[in-house]
Parts: C-alpha cells; structure tokens; sequence
C-alpha cells in the first residue's frame, strides 16, 4: 500500500502574512515551479508551519498601501517576470568558496567552537532580532508569557511532523526555519521520519550555527569531529542557495555537516531565485526559491516516488537505535561494577 504524501514548509525570520495567505502563497509558487518545468499539479497537499505570531502581535496586511506603516507589505507574493537564470562563472562560485573558508577560518577554533563570540552575538541581535530572541532562553512569546519563543516554535513544527508521521514527509524549511528545523529534527530523531529535507536560503553554514549544533550534538557523541544530518532523514537533504543570498553566506553545507548512519549527507545545489519587486531582485525570497527548476524537480520526484524502500530504512534505523540503547544500557552495568 503506497503511503500518502505531504509537503510541509516552515517559514523563516520577520512578520508575515496571515498565515492562510502566506501558506496559499506558497503553494502557488510550488505550483509556478512545477509548470515551469511542465509537471504541472492541481493537487499539491501543503501546509504551513506558522510562528511569525509568536514574535509580531498583528500579521503584515497586504491591503495597507502606505509605506510607513510598520504592517506594510513591501514583498507580497507575485508570479515570475519570466526571467532566464544567468550563467554563474566558475570565478564567482570559487570565490565564495575561498571567502566561505576564511570566515571559517576566523571565527571556527578547530574544535569547532566559535571565537569572537561577542563580535558574533552583537551581530546576530543586530541584525537577526529573531534568531536573537529564538536562542535567548529570556525571550517569551507574545501569546503566552509562560513559554520561551525557542520552545514555542519548535512545538508547533513538533506538533504537525507528529500529525503526519505516517506520511511520506518533504519539509521545507527557509531561512531561519532550517534552523528550527534541524534542531527538532535532531532532538526528536528517533520519533519522526522525513524522506526528504530542504533548506532553501540557510543560514545553517554560518559559524555561530554551526558552533551551536556541534556543541550539541557533542554532548551526545564526543567522537564527532563535525556535526551530522539528523537520523530521521531517511531519504534525502537538499540545500538551495542564490550565490548572491546574503543570509545563506555559506552556500555549501556540504562541508560542514557529515551524513547521518544511514549515509545521507547534505547536497548543496546553486540556483537563481528570480523574486522582484519593483525592478529589485532579492534572491533570499522564499517565493523565489521555492518555484525554482531545481527545487519543482525534486517535488515532482518526491510526489511520483514510492515509500517501499523507505520501510527498510525505518527498520534499518530502529536497529540502529535499538543497539544503541543495548550499549549504553552494557556501558551502564559496567560503570556500576566498576
């Protein structure tokens, strides 16, 4: 029996739109993607992990028309200009690469934690006020005073993989949401399943996050030299990127998270992200990314694909963890004996 599938997407940092409008929006530019590549879809089962309230009482409102109000709409969605997607010079690629290495370089110690801390957290609550509010355990969301910002979102994304764990999972996540993302993916591991994960304009190759997940992940596993892709990605992690992508400054994950047991590592992919507004490109729009060629032949792929060889990956993974439990259980009586 072939298993149902879902698209779920989780939005990254600032206001937004309604959440029905912006998840609409979405979907329409996962449909402009899909025609574009001629494996056009009416049925294209998405839903849309909300957390902008948690940050911002009142919703951006696309009926405003003056500027300065602060619930303007400056970026609302609108279909492609039919643009052709420029050819990248292999100067321009290695370039980044070299300078991806040297912020490394700078702010990366070897054992991965981060040097220039303070240069770092000041830039982060600069210009990242959500992220800021996201790791600062002091920030509380604007609905309930009682429960931290980080824990607020990341139960929302929890509660939805929850609901469709007996789906086939594709999640989506953009800008900051890879890093919710990626924290629940790996905190909730051994409960959830995604068959395919992709980070569309991540900030994940950033020193600061990256320092951050490895100190995690290390407290589990001192041997790691790199943090890994979560164990419930049992099929594949994709990476998008603008080369031009200010938040994704680290355009190769590849090189900075290592594949999970079942060797599923992180495949970076450079594209054109086509979102204008008013003859302004922003290639870290969410619109863009997701209607790219690349991004819709993934989607195609993930919606024609059976779920068969997914159930050995399931069971090869719940081996992995069931002799986990059996070695540290061992490791346990022997610490006692001793």
């Amino acid at each position: 029996m072939t298993r149902k599938k879902i698209i779920i997407g989780i939005h990254g940092l600032g206001n937004k739109a309604p959440k029905s409008l912006l998840e609409k929006w979405w979907q329409a530019s996962i449909g402009e993607g899909l025609e574009k590549i001629g494996r056009p879809r009416e049925d294209i089962p998405f839903k849309i992990v909300y957390w902008a309230d948690v940050l911002h009482p009142k919703p951006l409102d696309p009926e405003i028309k003056n500027p300065d109000d602060p619930l303007f709409m400056d970026e609302p969605y609108v279909s492609a200009k039919g643009k052709e997607n420029p050819v990248e010079s292999e100067f321009q690629i290695k370039l980044l690469h070299y300078l991806e290495g040297q912020i490394d370089r700078i702010f990366l110690n070897d054992d991965l934690t981060i040097n220039f801390k303070n240069v770092t957290d000041s830039f982060i609550r600069r210009y990242f006020q959500d992220l800021a509010a996201y790791y600062g355990d002091s920030h509380v969301s604007v609905i309930d005073p009682n429960i931290s910002v980080k824990d607020e979102i990341q139960k929302r994304l929890s509660r939805v993989l929850e609901k469709y764990k007996k789906y086939d999972i594709m999640l989506i996540s953009h800008s900051m949401g890879s890093i919710v993302a990626f924290d629940v993916l790996w905190e909730k591991a051994d409960k959830l399943n995604i068959e395919t994960f992709i980070t569309i304009g991540s900030p994940l190759g950033l020193p600061v996050i990256v320092a951050r997940i490895f100190a995690v992940q290390k407290m589990a596993n001192k041997r790691i030299k790199k943090p890994h892709a979560p164990e419930c990605i049992d099929g594949n992690w994709f990476n998008l990127s603008d080369l031009e992508d200010k938040v994704a400054l680290d355009h190769t994950l590849s090189n900075d998270y290592a594949p999970n047991s079942m060797g599923v590592k992180v495949e970076d992919i450079n594209v054109f992200n086509n979102y204008e507004m008013n003859g302004e490109r922003n290639p870290h729009k969410s619109f863009g990314y997701l209607r790219t060629p690349e991004f819709a032949v993934v989607v195609d792929k993930f919606m024609k694909r059976r779920g068969r060889i997914r159930a050995y990956r399931y069971l090869s993974k719940k081996i992995i963890y069931g002799m986990d439990a059996i070695k540290k259980l061992l490791k346990g009586e022997k610490d006692e004996q001793e």
